[in-house]
């Protein structure tokens, strides 16, 4: 009897040695699809240069300088980014892109744990890792140098340690306790996890509510640790008054539901938009609405319905600050998203699960081609540095806002023997550059929001 539950053992060393194999193979080909042709992705984008611009602050005055800005994120990234830029090397945009690369990477492994303790089987977390290494949406955030792959990583992290804290107890509810701290200090969105947790523990424990107390202490915990962001944030303050004033209408609604079900499956609006596609998108959510019926008698989808709703909550309160709808504001769904689809495929049989399961992969990937080789980002070094190129002396550059000043002053190529003792001009940034080129912003300041019923009497 010792001599089978010594086989039985070694059985499952195996196994468990297999699947590390397999999810670390899985981690490593999208390792390469988020670093493939990253030195050609192109110059930064607006918020990229905001990121570069608060990383190279020193680390108390980024804190500061944040804290005054409206509507600013919290400054957890980019403190990591800062550290980040401690390294040794030339701060290429391919460089600061990297830690981005690195977190999306780690978010294939963890994913794979979360979907193996929800859903409760191996091969279903292996093609969700493998649909977070290949997904479209995934790499597309892994290889911007923004927050938004630290915040799906300590997203499913925080998921699964809430879980395991529920199985275990004590030091994971310390580790859930950090980590979704960590989250609300990355992005205010990962209010939704915090909140889908209460949901689900509520019933969870609902014949049972004495725990409950225990969590509920637990969260008071993190919001007073979360209190200082808050505290010193006059920025979040001067955000308050923008409540409200959002406008609803069932065509934006609509849009939004367009752009959600295409962009989970195929990547942001503007990437890819072809005819096959389409194709892709359908098929996607056929498979994911399969795997929903299959969830819906598991207590573990509950966990899955109320981060669903939580989310739908913050996306509301976005939308009611008047924030345009940016697939981004629903990346803590994503993951779950593939977990459903996985759970599409779980009952099919063995033969067929792995040709399914390559087909649905290879079909997840195909809109990468065209994002690698055909999508084309603004090249505004390009521009600035053809400004610069037929400038001759005298001349000067006015910008229309500032979004073009943004990019103005990190493209512009300056002379680092006159910088420092330039004065600066209307629009904040200093004059010397290859012809000593004077900048100035019409406007001077943001103007305001248009009144659509003031600009129709106009």
């Amino acid at each position: 009897m010792s001599q089978q539950a010594g086989l039985q053992r070694i059985e499952a060393g195996n196994y468990i040695v297999r699947t590390a194999v397999l999810v670390a193979l899985i981690a490593l080909l999208g390792l390469g699809v988020r670093l493939f042709y990253l030195g050609n992705l192109g110059g930064f984008d607006f918020d990229e240069i905001v990121s570069y611009e608060y990383a190279q602050l020193p680390l108390v005055t980024m804190l500061r300088t944040i804290a005054t800005r409206t509507f600013e994120h919290p400054p957890l990234y980019y403190a990591l980014l800062h550290l980040w830029f401690s390294v040794p090397v030339e701060r290429s945009e391919s460089f600061v892109r990297l830690l981005s690369v690195g977190l999306g990477t780690l978010t294939i492994p963890t994913s794979f744990l979360l979907a193996s303790r929800l859903l409760r089987g191996t091969r279903v977390a292996l093609l969700t890792a493998l649909l977070v290494a290949l997904s479209p949406l995934e790499v597309y955030f892994s290889r911007e140098a923004r927050m938004y792959a630290l915040l799906v990583l300590l997203g499913v992290l925080s998921l699964w340690l809430l879980l395991k804290a529920l199985d275990r107890g004590r030091w994971w509810w310390l580790l859930y306790a950090i980590v979704t701290l960590l989250a609300l200090y990355t992005h205010y969105v990962s209010l939704a996890i915090l909140l889908a947790a209460n949901f689900y523990l509520a019933w969870v424990w609902r014949r049972n509510p004495r725990p409950l107390f225990g969590f509920v202490a637990l969260e008071l915990a993190i919001g007073l640790l979360h209190f200082p962001l808050i505290n010193s944030s006059s920025g979040l303050t001067a955000s308050l008054p923008a409540f409200g004033t959002g406008s609803w209408s069932w065509s934006y609604l609509a849009a939004i539901g367009e752009e959600t079900l295409s962009g989970f499956v195929i990547g942001p609006e503007g990437v890819v938009r072809t005819r096959w596609a389409t194709v892709i998108t359908g098929v996607g959510w056929i498979v994911a609405l399969a795997g929903i019926v299959r969830l819906v008698r598991r207590r573990e989808c509950l966990l899955l319905a109320a981060l669903f709703a939580s989310t739908l909550v913050a996306l509301a309160a976005l939308v009611a600050i008047d924030k345009e709808f940016q697939i981004r504001y629903l990346l803590i769904l994503h993951v779950p998203f593939l977990m459903v689809v996985a759970t599409g495929l779980e009952h099919v049989q063995k033969w067929q699960w792995w040709l399914a399961s390559t087909g649905l992969a290879v079909a997840a990937a195909l809109p990468l081609l065209p994002y690698y080789f055909e999508y084309q980002r603004g090249d505004y070094q390009q521009i600035t540095q053809r400004v610069e190129l037929l400038a001759v002396d005298g001349d000067e550059v006015v910008l229309t806002g500032p979004w073009q000043e943004r990019y103005w002053c990190h493209f512009a190529t300056r002379d680092d023997a006159n910088f420092a003792s330039t004065s600066p001009t209307d629009s904040g940034c200093k004059k010397a550059t290859k012809y000593e080129l004077f900048v100035h912003r019409i406007p001077l300041s943001v103007p305001p929001a248009l009144d659509p019923v003031q600009t129709d009497k106009d």
